[in-house]
């Protein structure tokens, strides 16, 4: 009896010391960004959709892909105003409209079952602005509720990447494609990162493994030194970079314009051909929002 006693002891201790209390783990979680600090307080399940609905939905879906937005917005007016996914679809268009009501309506988002929709939406809102900090709050929240949401993971690397830090993007771009290996959003992303990074080792290998066509290949290096003229805009501006050395940039910086895709918020490229086009800003983030019941994308959006 004794020595039974004994041994529930020893586990019992044994048990203490691997145990970690909850608390410890939410500061981990909140000091790591390649940690996701989980929502505790889960959205209900929204209510299932009658058929007209869907049918409005699926409908306003394919006007966005054919790039029918107009049309897509009034389709969507048929629905009732307090249905969430009505509400999702209309900022998701007004947004690709650059309409300001966007914002009020994934606002409204927040309290409903597309909570997190209504965080990624502001999160794409926010980097059009050029607010990547509040971009990435808005990111962390909404994936702290769908951890596996390749095109939020995408979007989180997209910040991670305006900010400058690499190792952070990187992951989150490594963590989309494993999640699906047909996220071509991450893919080019991850392309534009590693030629940024001069590491054409990586970027011929990346390129071979998936296939990748010598334009999209063009379209990353593209984007690559557009980040690096940008760079030395940023140096300029803080006085520790030579003005001629900005013009051997210029003149090296490819004259194309990426057009954002239909995928997610894309890092976009623009066409510099002198120093005035660089004081407006020679890369900027752009995104095409898709129209969505839920969570599941329909017309994915370099970051969504």
């Amino acid at each position: 009896m004794k020595r039974v006693t004994g041994l529930v002891l020893i586990a019992g201790v044994l048990s203490g010391c691997v145990s970690t209390p909850a608390s410890k783990v939410n500061e981990l979680s909140d000091s790591s960004p390649y940690l996701i600090n989980q929502t505790q307080n889960k959205p209900r399940a929204c209510e299932p959709l009658i058929r007209d609905q869907e049918l409005a939905l699926n409908l306003s879906r394919e006007m966005v892909a054919g790039k029918r937005l107009h049309a897509a917005l009034a389709n969507l007016e048929r629905l009732p105003s307090e249905l969430p996914e009505a509400r999702l679809g209309k900022a998701q268009v007004l947004r690709l409209l650059s309409r300001p009501e966007a914002e009020g309506l994934y606002q409204s988002l927040l309290d409903t079952c597309l909570v997190a929709e209504g965080h990624h939406g502001l999160a794409q809102m926010a980097v059009l602005q050029n607010d990547n900090k509040a971009a990435l709050q808005h990111l962390q929240q909404a994936i702290g509720l769908e951890p596996t949401n390749e095109a939020m993971r995408n979007d989180l690397g997209v910040v991670y990447m305006n900010q400058r830090k690499l190792d952070e993007a990187r992951f989150e771009f490594l963590t989309a494609i494993e999640l699906n290996e047909g996220e071509q959003r991450a893919l080019r992303n991850l392309l534009a990162l590693v030629l940024y990074q001069d590491n054409f080792d990586a970027a011929a290998k990346l390129t071979s493994r998936y296939q990748l066509s010598s334009g999209q290949y063009q379209a990353a290096l593209g984007r690559a030194q557009a980040m690096k003229l940008e760079d030395g805009q940023r140096q300029l501006v803080r006085g520790t970079l030579a003005p001629r050395a900005i013009s051997v940039m210029e003149r090296n910086a490819p004259a194309l314009a990426l057009q954002p895709n239909e995928e997610g918020i894309e890092a976009e490229t623009a066409a510099v051909s002198s120093l005035q086009a660089m004081s407006v800003g020679v890369s900027r983030v752009q995104g095409v929002q898709r129209i969505e019941a839920a969570s599941q994308p329909v017309v994915p959006i370099i970051v969504r």
